[in-house]
């Protein structure tokens, strides 16, 4: 189902598969329904610009808000060498980095578990070297429901496309 340029959130089926591509855009609303007990795949595919900082993350904003330190993150990634660095630190949103090939995992019990992970790779090098990179976050508040998976933000202009897919 395309719901590029959709106006109002959509509840997706066991199984149904959503697309949305976006051209030029900082701001990505996904009007997508995210229901209790729903798990959800996603692959999101990202132009950015070589201008961006590694630093300067893509944000999944969650019921199309931010919740002030309230996404408590573990990251592991290879570096040069194929040295392994870890990092936990906390967000307002949900992180999606900023590499071009990003897959997400979500789970929503609406109010008591709010998880996402994140695998992403750099199709660029890092120092002579590729990047892999395993992202888990979760949403540190039990009395806000998560009820739209959101919007995407980016600091710069990003073009691509994202698939949605309803596994429960």
């Amino acid at each position: 189902m395309n719901l590029t340029g959709a106006t109002s959130d959509y509840e997706l089926q066991v199984g149904e598969e959503a697309y949305i591509e976006f051209s030029n855009a900082t701001t990505v609303p996904l009007r997508i329904s995210v229901v209790e007990n729903g798990m959800y795949y996603n692959l999101l595919y990202i132009y950015a610009p070589s201008s961006q900082s590694v630093d300067s993350a893509i944000m999944l904003l969650p019921n199309n808000t931010t919740y002030t330190n309230q996404i408590v993150a573990q990251s592991l990634w290879t570096d040069t060498g194929n040295v392994i660095r870890a990092e936990s630190r906390t967000y307002s949103a949900f992180s999606l980095t900023r590499y071009p090939s990003i897959k997400l995992f979500i789970v929503n019990t609406h109010i008591l578990y709010k998880h996402v992970f994140l695998i992403d790779n750099d199709d660029k090098t890092y120092n002579g070297y590729g990047r892999l990179h395993w992202l888990s976050q979760y949403w540190d508040n039990t009395t806000t429901p998560w009820t739209s998976l959101g919007t995407i933000t980016a600091p710069e202009n990003i073009s691509g496309y994202i698939l949605i897919r309803r596994l429960r």
